[in-house]
């Protein structure tokens, strides 16, 4: 029985293929979670200058008012603070999956024949596909549960900012 290379081949390339999409997924995750936690660190700054210029003008506030105020300052910045954690740990440091490239695979790829070679080649990258996809996987999650979190921070931003204004308005 003849043994079909091509057939080989077309799995290997199609591993590979899926691999570099995967791959791609991971960095395209990467890059929008960096842009998020920008964004929020940005917005997390302005945020607390404006706070901080309210509180050093608010003299005249009735004590009720100026406690419903500093309640909604307080949770908004501690819904900032949750939301930045969550796209924080999106963007942990860790050891990327790599096609290996040392004297083994050399050795594997003088002493096996072609087709054997694309075998153990997509089985390589089928492990690595999964690895990619798990960590696609956890690294969407944490964004989702970010993206949650910017949601209820907006609302109550939106009212602390509200509260603020009508104070320096009346």
């Amino acid at each position: 029985m003849a043994v079909d290379k091509d057939r080989y081949k077309a799995l290997y390339e199609y591993q590979k293929a899926q691999f570099d999409d995967e791959k791609t997924r991971y960095s395209k995750l990467e890059d929008k979670a960096a842009k998020y936690l920008t964004f929020l660190t940005i917005i997390i700054s302005a945020y607390i200058l404006l706070v901080s210029k309210f509180i050093n003008t608010s003299n005249n506030i009735y004590c009720l008012t100026y406690a419903i105020i500093i309640f909604f300052v307080i949770l908004t910045f501690f819904s900032f603070c949750g939301a930045w954690f969550s796209i924080f740990k999106s963007l942990r440091l860790q050891e990327v999956k790599k096609m290996p490239s040392d004297g083994e695979l050399i050795e594997f790829f003088e002493s096996n024949e072609l087709p054997s070679v694309y075998l153990g080649l997509a089985e390589n990258y089928s492990e690595a596909i999964e690895w990619y996809r798990i960590k696609n996987h956890d690294k969407t999650t944490l964004m989702q549960q970010g993206y949650k979190e910017i949601f209820h921070t907006a609302i109550f931003f939106i009212i602390s900012i509200f509260l603020i204004f009508l104070t320096q308005v009346a």
